[in-house]
Formats: C-alpha cells, structure tokens, sequence
C-alpha cells in the first residue's frame, strides 16, 4: 500500500472512522451492519508514531512479565480488536 493510514489509537482517526460508517449507513438504509475484513495495519501489528509507542510502553508496564515481542503482538491484537467493537 502507498498510501498513509490511520493510527487506531487517536480518537480522531476512530471518530472518523464512526462518522464514515454512519454516513453509508445512512445512504443505505437497507444495511444492517458493516463487516470489517482486512481491518488493520500494513505492518500486521500496530501504529508505531509517538502517542501509539507511549500506549505500548504503559501496555508493557500493566503486562510486565512478557517478553517485548509478545507485549507488541497482544497489544496490537488488544488495539485493533478493540477499535472494531468500538465502531
């Protein structure tokens, strides 16, 4: 992919991500529920920009006995699963 996507973690970008989905929601009134294949990151694991990498390290904090790897993988999984109940 070429193109820039957006970081789960900020309110604005799942704010967006709400406003869009209610729009074609409300285009189509016939719909009754969005499905949410391939909904994630390039990278198959999460937003690596400052804000996402303080959420990590908290994330870490609260998790201590894992292994940096395994914190990143179950953060990320955490995050995304997360942001798909959210919308």
């Amino acid at each position: 992919l070429d193109v820039r996507l957006l970081c789960f973690h900020r309110p604005e970008s799942v704010a967006w991500c709400k406003k869009q989905i209610s729009e074609m929601l409300l285009a189509c009134p016939d719909l009754t529920g969005v499905g949410f294949d391939f909904f994630g990151y390039q990278n198959y694991r999460c937003c690596l920009c400052p804000p996402s990498m303080q959420l990590l390290d908290a994330y870490r904090r609260r998790h201590q006995y894992e292994p940096r790897e395994q914190a990143l993988d179950e953060f990320s999984r955490d995050t995304l699963v997360g942001t798909i109940k959210e919308l």
